[in-house]
């Protein structure tokens, strides 16, 4: 299930239109960053300076958890083509 609160953004909206992602979660270390300061935090980070894009999924039963992960991958990979290090962490499977 996605967080209520959180901000939803072109980026989010295409994870979450990918084939088997059931919901899209923050990234744990900015949950944890965003808990400690009760802040929102967007569902999908992107570090510029690290050229780093993550984003935790929640993977739909039906499919296969690895090729939803290869999925959302290729397509932020497609998105940001600059970017070094795509990670996508499957959290859950529902």
């Amino acid at each position: 299930m996605n967080l209520p609160s959180a901000p939803r953004d072109a980026v989010t909206d295409l994870v979450l239109d990918a084939p088997g992602v059931a919901a899209v979660f923050p990234p744990r270390v900015a949950d944890a960053v965003a808990g400690a300061l009760g802040s929102v935090v967007p569902l999908v980070t992107a570090d510029a300076a690290a050229e780093t894009v993550q984003v935790r999924i929640a993977a739909d039963a039906a499919g296969r958890a690895a090729d939803t992960g290869r999925e959302v991958a290729d397509l932020l990979l497609a998105r940001f083509p600059e970017a070094d290090l795509i990670r996508v962490q499957v959290d859950r499977i529902q």
